[in-house]
């Protein structure tokens, strides 16, 4: 199902997620911090969850603090 020019839902919420991250990454977040529960890793979600843009870019080099 299409949900305008955007494409579909879905995919309107990776392009969200991919930009908080982002956000985040920029403002020096740690991209290698795990979950406080499952001891996860931001790369592990994005990785189990299918999601190859998050991926390449939590393993693109974050410049130093």
């Amino acid at each position: 199902m299409q949900y305008g020019r955007r494409g579909t839902k879905h995919e309107r919420h990776r392009q969200a997620a991919l930009a908080i991250v982002n956000l985040l990454l920029d403002r020096s977040a740690n991209p290698d911090a795990a979950t406080a529960t499952q001891r996860y890793s931001p790369l592990r979600i994005a990785a189990q969850r299918g999601h190859v843009q998050l991926v390449r870019r939590l393993l693109q080099p974050t410049p130093p603090v």
